[in-house]
């Protein structure tokens, strides 16, 4: 499945409705909508709030298949108990460093490409 045929299938799932999602996130209805039919690319950042929006982990989202959708149905609640929010938010946060972690290293290489070429 593509990533946003994974968004949209569990934002259904939920009963959540593209518009609070596109709300959550300042973006138009439209915008939103390009996100899950696959149009536009998606950054790493509004992922992870969309899986916090949906109330899965972002490796659940990217790597949701038909089986791992059939067990979410089969073994979902509607209250998320405290460990799985924790479980939740230390991979989110985790990613988030990765990411971090990632994006700086780019910008040391880019000052370290810019102090060469102002030399």
């Amino acid at each position: 499945m593509k990533l946003g045929t994974n968004i949209r299938k569990i934002r259904e799932f939920r009963d959540i409705k593209q518009q609070d999602i596109a709300s959550r996130l300042n973006l138009s209805l439209t915008s939103y909508g390009k996100i899950e039919r696959d149009e536009v690319e998606i950054t790493l950042n509004r992922l992870n709030e969309i899986a916090c929006i949906l109330g899965v982990s972002l490796i659940s989202l990217i790597n949701l298949n038909d089986k791992s959708f059939l067990d979410m149905i089969n073994n979902s609640s509607n209250d998320l108990s405290a460990s799985v929010l924790i479980e939740h938010l230390k991979e989110n946060n985790k990613m988030l460093i990765e990411e971090k972690a990632r994006l700086l290293q780019i910008l040391e290489k880019m000052i370290g490409l810019n102090s060469i070429l102002t030399a």
